[in-house]
């Protein structure tokens, strides 16, 4: 079979592993932990609520236009891409987002920039078919 058992304390895999000393000490993080501020933090999430805010917009006119809807399932099916983001656009929102849609749903982007930082994202997926 095998010439040394790994477990029996003779074999070199555990005098390597076991009695190195070596393998047992402690390793110390790289990373200095400084003070914490909140501060991009806290304004990250205050950004947060503007893209909810459109995307709430976007939610409730699909919700509450059958019309819209069907306009917007028949653009995205037919790969009328500007279309579907004139319709988006049409919500009343304020940022532009990224718009993909496949033959099952659409899917709606929203970022974020600060001081050329990404901040921030929304992603709404919208489901119209099954998978």
């Amino acid at each position: 079979m095998y010439p040394y058992n790994p477990y029996h304390y003779n074999s070199p895999y555990y005098q390597q592993y076991h009695r190195n000393p070596h393998y047992y000490q402690k390793h110390y993080s790289i990373r200095n932990p400084t003070q914490l501020d909140p501060t991009m933090f806290m304004n990250s999430a205050h950004q947060s609520k503007n893209l909810i805010k459109d995307g709430q917009l976007i939610l409730e006119k699909i919700a509450g236009s059958k019309p819209f809807s069907l306009e917007m399932m028949q653009a995205a099916q037919s790969s009328n891409k500007a279309k579907v983001e004139e319709l988006i656009q049409s919500t009343g929102i304020k940022q532009k987002p990224q718009v993909s849609y496949t033959p099952n749903g659409l899917t709606v982007t929203f970022i974020n920039e600060q001081n050329n930082i990404d901040c921030c994202h929304l992603i709404l997926k919208i489901r119209w078919g099954n998978p």
